[in-house]
C-alpha cells in the first residue's frame, strides 16, 4: 500500500504518526542550543613569544623569524604573517580548510620545542594558540561596591566572585583588571650602594636567597622518618628591611642601610570606567562549545544574587553577547511566523474556504517542529542562520500540499470523482513531480556540503535547516493532505464572511486569466522578437551585477561601537587617560549613546599577551534600543564630532559578532627589497585610497613609528672590564626597569618583592649615558665608557607576510564596499609609476570574500548540473530538462532588479541566495511542462498552441499560490533592518526579486521554448 492510499484507508494511524514526529519535534526543540552563529573552528593559530625590554628588530630576527622557519614546515599551513613589537612576537599562521586544528597546534608545538634551542635564552617559551569563534569575551561587566576604593574592590571580587562567577557552566576563564596590584618595593639609594661597592644583583640575589623555604632531607625521630626544612620565609614586610648583606670588603649590613621598602601598589597601567566613573572591569570568556545565551544568564544570575547578599554591591554588563542571540533568534523567528501568516492568507483568498486553507496551513508548523529532528540529530544549534533557512522556507513548505490539493480538487470538479478516489488518485498523480520538484530544491545545497571555506562551512546549516524541512513538507504532503482532503464535503463552497474580499479577488483573478491568455498567444506567434528582448534585458542585468559592488557579509546593527585610541610609542599612561577622558565626554554627549565604558591600556595586542599597553585604550559605547538613527550612521557623526581631537590615531567601527569578518574595513598589504622606495610608494597609495569615497580613516605601518635610544656596545672597551654585552644590557635593565627578586605571601596570596632605582634616576638620555654600572671586576663605570648612546627612529611594529617585510595599507569603509572600493583603488594605483620589485596583495577579509565567490559560482554551476541530471532521469529526456534550467537566468533579472532597489552590493549571503534560487524557481516550470506532456497525451487533436495556453491557464492558479506564499515568506526578512535579520536580509531580498520575476517570465517563456524546441525536433525528425 502506498503512502497516500494508507492516509486515506488508515486516518487514526497516520494521526498518531503525525502526533510522534510533533512530540519528538518539539523535545528537539528543547535541547537544541542556542547561539548567534554556527560553531565554526577558524583555521588559524597563533604563536605568541615574549622577549621582554627588547626592541622590534633584534625581537624579528632573534624570535619572529625563527618561529616562522619551525612553522613554516608543519603540514596544511596556507600563509605565515606576523606582528613584531618591543618584547612581543605574534606569528599568525592560517591553514587550508579542512585541517585537524588539534594535530597542527600539536605538530606546531612539536617543531617549536626543537627550535627553542635558537631562541634567547632571556626569551619566554612560546606559546600557541587556536583561534575560533569562542575567543571573543562572553560578558563585561563594570562592577562597583559602595564604600571601597578600586583595590578594596578588586580584592573583594577576587574573594569572593571570582570563583562563583569560573563555577558558571561554559566559563572558561575570569579577567579582573582595572586597579593597581600590590608589590613590596625596594628602592636603593645610588650613592650608598657605590659607596658599600655593591651592585643592585647583589641585592636581588640575597633577597631571594633569604626568603626561601628549602628541605634540608629526612631523620629519625620517635621510631618515624620525618622531614626535615629550613624555614626562612619572611614573615612581614618589616622582615624585608633587616635582610643582611655582605659587601665586598666582608662588612655585613642590613637592607634598609642602602634601600627604603615601601608596601606600595604597582605604577597604574590599565584603568577602568564607566560613564566617567572609575571601575574594576570583568571580563568572561566562553568554553568552546558553551550555550551562549545560558552562560550569559548564568552569570547575570550569579551577580544578581551576590547584589542581594551585599547591597553594597552593584553591577553594569557594558558588553554581553545573550540578549543579542536572544533578540535576533526572535526576531528570525517573528519573520517566520509572519511570514506564515501571510502565506496563509494568500492561500484563502485562492480558495476561499477556511477548512481547505487550514487544512494547507497545519502542514506547515508540523513541517516546521518536524524539522527540528534533523537539527538536532545532526548536531546543528538554534542560531540565526539555521533558523534563517527554516523561516525563508517557512512559504516553501506549503507549496507541495498546494500542488496536491489543487490537483485533488481538480479531479472531484473535472472529472467528477468521490472525495476519496480523487485524494488517491490525485495525490498519486502529483507525485512524481512533487518528489523532483523537493530533489531539484534540496540538491543545489549539495555542492555547499562539500566547500570547505569558512563562508560555506557556515551556510551548510542553512543548506541542512531547508533539506530538513522540505523532506518534512514531503511527509507531511502525504501523509496529511489526502487524509484531509478527503474528510471536506464541498470543494466548491467558499466562506460566506468573506466574501466582502473573494468575490474582488475572483474578478482580477478572472481579470488575469483573460490578459494572461492574449498576451501567451501573442508571444507564441511573435516568438524570436520576444525571446530577444528577454535575453537583451538579462544581458543588461549581468552586466549590472558585475559592477554593483561587492562585500563579503552584511554589517549587523547590534547597538555597539568600539573606539580603538592609539597614542604614538612612548606615550605615558597619564597621557592616555587624559585624551581618553577628553573622548568619553564628547562621545557621551551624542543624544543615541547609553552608557561608555574605556579600558585604558589596552590594545588588540594587550589582549591576546596578557600584558598592557600604556599608549593605547579601547572604548565599548552601547547605543540606546530606541535611537533615531542606526549604528553606522552614529558611528559616522562621532567620526566628524571626533576630528577635532589630536594627539592620536582613533578607529571607530560599530561591533560585529562575525569575529574577524568585518566587511567595513579594507587593507593591502605590499613588500620589495628597496624599503627606501617602498616607503615613498605606499605613502602615495594612502593618498589615492583615502580620496576614494566612502573610505575614511586610514593607515599605514608606516605611522607606527617611534624614537629608540640605542646602545652600541665597544666590545674592545667593554672587554678591558670583564664586560658582556649581556652583562651591560642586564645592569641597564635593573636599573630603568628594576628587578622582581622574590615572592612575599601575605593572608594566602603572593606579591612581588621589586628592586628598582629612584624613580626620577636617569630619566634622561644625557643621565642615561653617565649611569654608572659596576663591572665583574667590581669597578664602576659609565655606560658612555663601554658603549655609545645613540637616539635613533625605528619602526615600532614590523609586519612580515609569508616570511617577507611588509607594510600594510588599511582604511575603513562607510556608505561602500570592499569591491568597489578595491576596484577604484587598483585602477588608481595602476597609474602612478610602480618600483621595481614592488609586490602587492589585498589584506583582511577581501581574499576571504573573493575565494567565498569562486567557490559559490562553482557550487552554482554543480547545483544546475545536479539539477539537470534529476530533471533528465524524471522526464526521462534530456532536452525538456533544458527548457526548464532556461528560467534560471531569467531569475537572475529579478535578483539584479531587487539588488538595485535595495541599494545592496553583491555578497556571500546573496550568492547563498542565488543558489537557493537555482532550486526553488525550477519547480513551476517543471510542473508546467508535465502537465503539457500529459495534455499532449491525453488531447492529440489539439493544436499544440491551445495545449500550450490551455496548460499555462491551468497551471497558472496552483503557480501564483506556491510563488506568492514563498514570495510573503520572504518578505519580513527582505524589510528587516536590525538584528539578526540583517545578515539574512540580503538572500531574502534575492530569493523574492528573483522568484517574483522569475515566475511571471516562466508563464511565457516556456511556453515558447516548449513550442521553439518541439519545431526543432520534428525538424531534425524530417531530415533523418
Amino acid at each position: 500500500m502506498k503512502l497516500h492510499e494508507l492516509s486515506v484507508k488508515r486516518p487514526v494511524a497516520v494521526v498518531m504518526a503525525v502526533l510522534v514526529f510533533v512530540v519528538i519535534g518539539l523535545y528537539s526543540l528543547s535541547m537544541l542550543k542556542m547561539a548567534l552563529m554556527p560553531d565554526m573552528e577558524m583555521s588559524m593559530a597563533l604563536v605568541v613569544t615574549q622577549y621582554p625590554n627588547v626592541g622590534p628588530e633584534e625581537v624579528e630576527n632573534l624570535v619572529t623569524k625563527n618561529v616562522e622557519s619551525a612553522i613554516s614546515s608543519v603540514s596544511g599551513v596556507d600563509t605565515i604573517s606576523s606582528q613584531t613589537s618591543e618584547g612581543v612576537s605574534l606569528v599568525m599562521v592560517q591553514f587550508t580548510n579542512g585541517t585537524d586544528m588539534d594535530e597542527a597546534v600539536s605538530d606546531m608545538e612539536d617543531r617549536l620545542d626543537i627550535y627553542e634551542a635558537f631562541l634567547p635564552a632571556e626569551a619566554e617559551d612560546p606559546m600557541v594558540m587556536k583561534m575560533d569563534t569562542s575567543a571573543m569575551a562572553a560578558a563585561m561587566m563594570s562592577i562597583s561596591y559602595e564604600g571601597y576604593d578600586l583595590v578594596q574592590t578588586r580584592q573583594y571580587i577576587e574573594d569572593n566572585l571570582e570563583n562563583k562567577l569560573q563555577s558558571v557552566d561554559g566559563v572558561a576563564s575570569v579577567t579582573v583588571m582595572g586597579a593597581p596590584e600590590r608589590q613590596i618595593e625596594v628602592v636603593v639609594d645610588p650613592q650608598k650602594l657605590f659607596g658599600y661597592r655593591m651592585s643592585l644583583g647583589n641585592v636581588v640575589a640575597s633577597i631571594a636567597a633569604q626568603n626561601q623555604n628549602l628541605p634540608a632531607g629526612n631523620v629519625i625521630g620517635g621510631g618515624k622518618e620525618m622531614s626535615v626544612r629550613t624555614m626562612g620565609k619572611l614573615q612581614n614586610v618589616k622582615d624585608i628591611e633587616m635582610i643582611p648583606l655582605t659587601t665586598t670588603t666582608g662588612q655585613v649590613i642590613y637592607l634598609r642601610d642602602i634601600a627604603s621598602v615601601q608596601d606600595d601598589y604597582s605604577d597604574t597601567a590599565s584603568a577602568a570606567r564607566l560613564n566617567g566613573e572609575n571601575s574594576i572591569s570583568v571580563s568572561i570568556s566562553a568554553e568552546s562549545d558553551a550555550n551562549m545565551v545560558e552562560l550569559v544568564n548564568g552569570i547575570i544570575d550569579t551577580l544578581d544574587k551576590a547584589v542581594a547578599q551585599n547591597p553594597k554591591l552593584s553591577y553594569n554588563m557594558t558588553m554581553e553577547q545573550g540578549s543579542y542571540i536572544e533578540e535576533s533568534i526572535s526576531s528570525v523567528a517573528e519573520n517566520a511566523i509572519v511570514g506564515a501568516i501571510l502565506a496563509i492568507l494568500i492561500l484563502l483568498l485562492f480558495l476561499g474556504s477556511m477548512r481547505t486553507s487550514l487544512i494547507i496551513g497545519i502542514s506547515m508548523p508540523i513541517s516546521v517542529i518536524t524539522t527540528f529532528i534533523g537539527m538536532f540529530f545532526s548536531g546543528m544549534s538554534l542560531n540565526v542562520v539555521s533558523l534563517g533557512g527554516l523561516a525563508l522556507g517557512v512559504g516553501m513548505l506549503v507549496d507541495n500540499s498546494v500542488v496536491v490539493l489543487e490537483n485533488v480538487f481538480r479531479r472531484r470538479t473535472v472529472h467528477g470523482e468521490d472525495a476519496k478516489t480523487a485524494a488517491i488518485r490525485g495525490t498519486g498523480e502529483m507525485f512524481p513531480p512533487v518528489v523532483a520538484s523537493v530533489l531539484t530544491t534540496c540538491i543545489v545545497y549539495v555542492p555547499i556540503l562539500f566547500i570547505d571555506n569558512m563562508m560555506s562551512v557556515m551556510f551548510k546549516q542553512l543548506a541542512f535547516a531547508i533539506i530538513f524541512s522540505q523532506i518534512a513538507s514531503l511527509l507531511t504532503t502525504f501523509l496529511l493532505i489526502p487524509m484531509l482532503s478527503a474528510r471536506v464535503k464541498n470543494v466548491e463552497e467558499q466562506n460566506q464572511k468573506l466574501q466582502f474580499i473573494l468575490k474582488p479577488f475572483s474578478r482580477m483573478m478572472e481579470y488575469l486569466y483573460q490578459k494572461y491568455e492574449i498576451a501567451l498567444r501573442y508571444v507564441l506567434k511573435k516568438r524570436k522578437r520576444f525571446m530577444l528582448c528577454v535575453m537583451g534585458v538579462f544581458v543588461l542585468c549581468i552586466v549590472i551585477l558585475f559592477n554593483i559592488g561587492m562585500t563579503l557579509i552584511p554589517s549587523s546593527d547590534e547597538g555597539t561601537i568600539s573606539v580603538t585610541i592609539e597614542l604614538p610609542k612612548g606615550s605615558q599612561f597619564e597621557e592616555t587617560d587624559a585624551l581618553t577622558r577628553q573622548i568619553e565626554e564628547v562621545i557621551s554627549q551624542n543624544e543615541n549613546v547609553e552608557t561608555v565604558f574605556s579600558q585604558i591600556g589596552s590594545d588588540t595586542m594587550s589582549m591576546i599577551t596578557g600584558s598592557t599597553s600604556s599608549n593605547s585604550s579601547s572604548i565599548t559605547v552601547t547605543l540606546k534600543d530606541k535611537r533615531r538613527k542606526s549604528t553606522n550612521e552614529v558611528v559616522n557623526d562621532l567620526r566628524a564630532e571626533l576630528s577635532q581631537i589630536s594627539g592620536a590615531e582613533l578607529s571607530l567601527e560599530s561591533s560585529n559578532s562575525m569575529m574577524g569578518m568585518s566587511s567595513d574595513a579594507v587593507s593591502f598589504n605590499f613588500s620589495a627589497t628597496d624599503e627606501d622606495a617602498l616607503e615613498e610608494y605606499v605613502l602615495a597609495a594612502e593618498k589615492i585610497l583615502a580620496g576614494i569615497d566612502g573610505v575614511t580613516e586610514t593607515s599605514t605601518s608606516l605611522s607606527d613609528t617611534q624614537s629608540e635610544v640605542r646602545l652600541y656596545v665597544d666590545k674592545n672597551r667593554a672587554a678591558m672590564y670583564g664586560f658582556t654585552t649581556a652583562a651591560i644590557n642586564q645592569a641597564v635593565h635593573q636599573v630603568l626597569s628594576g628587578t622582581t627578586a622574590s615572592r612575599f605571601e601575605d593572608a594566602g596570596s603572593e606579591y612581588d618583592i621589586v628592586v628598582l632605582y629612584p624613580e626620577d634616576y636617569a630619566e634622561t638620555v644625557n643621565e642615561l649615558k653617565a649611569l654608572q654600572i659596576q663591572a665583574p671586576t667590581g669597578r664602576w663605570v659609565a655606560v658612555s665608557d663601554v658603549a655609545d648612546v645613540v637616539v635613533e627612529p625605528g619602526y615600532a611594529t614590523l609586519t612580515r607576510v609569508g616570511q617577507k617585510r611588509t607594510i600594510s595599507l588599511s582604511a575603513m569603509l562607510y556608505d561602500t564596499d570592499m569591491g568597489t572600493v578595491t576596484a577604484k583603488f587598483n585602477q588608481e594605483l595602476s597609474r602612478i609609476p610602480k618600483p621595481e620589485g614592488v609586490m602587492q596583495e589585498s589584506g583582511g577579509t577581501y581574499e576571504i570574500m573573493i575565494d567565498a565567490m569562486k567557490s559559490l559560482l562553482l557550487a552554482i554551476f554543480l547545483g544546475i548540473l545536479l539539477m539537470y541530471m534529476v530533471m533528465a532521469a524524471q522526464f526521462e529526456n534530456v532536452v525538456q530538462p533544458l527548457i526548464i534550467l532556461f528560467t534560471i537566468p531569467l531569475a537572475m533579472i529579478g535578483v539584479v532588479l531587487s539588488l538595485l532597489i535595495a541599494r545592496m552590493p553583491l555578497s556571500v549571503v546573496s550568492c547563498i541566495g542565488i543558489l537557493m534560487l537555482g532550486g526553488i524557481i525550477v519547480n513551476n516550470a517543471i510542473v508546467l511542462i508535465d502537465f503539457i506532456n500529459i495534455a499532449r497525451k491525453e488531447k492529440t487533436e489539439e493544436s499544440r498552441e491551445n495545449i500550450l495556453v490551455h496548460s499555462g491557464l491551468a497551471r497558472m492558479r496552483p503557480i501564483l499560490m506556491t510563488t506568492l506564499t514563498s514570495v510573503l515568506g520572504f518578505l519580513p526578512m527582505a524589510l528587516a533592518s536590525g538584528g539578526g535579520s540583517a545578515m539574512m536580509q540580503p538572500l531574502a531580498v534575492v530569493l523574492l526579486g528573483g522568484l517574483s520575476v522569475g515566475t511571471f517570465l516562466t508563464l511565457f517563456v516556456i511556453p515558447v521554448m516548449y513550442s521553439w524546441v518541439d519545431d526543432k525536433i520534428k525538424k531534425h525528425r524530417r531530415h533523418k
